[in-house]
């Protein structure tokens, strides 16, 4: 195990994954109702995160449908 997993997010909310992807509430919330991104998990009546585990896993997959459509 390396130190910096050590120090590694276990969850991001909402604002810290927009910061992360570049995207907008807004984008991010169009995605998960369009079913093009994972949906969160409520830790609270008004929190909600996401694994980031999980969004690699996402990114990677969006990825790679861009490779095989021939898209940069």
């Amino acid at each position: 195990m390396k130190l910096s997993d050590l120090y590694a997010p276990k969850f991001w909310r909402e604002k810290d994954l927009c910061a992360r992807l570049g995207v907008t509430r807004t984008t991010l919330r169009r995605w998960r109702e369009a079913g093009q991104f994972p949906n969160p998990t409520k830790i609270g009546a008004n929190t909600n995160v996401w694994s980031p585990r999980e969004i690699d896993v996402w990114m990677y997959e969006r990825s790679k449908e861009k490779e095989s459509a021939g898209e940069s």
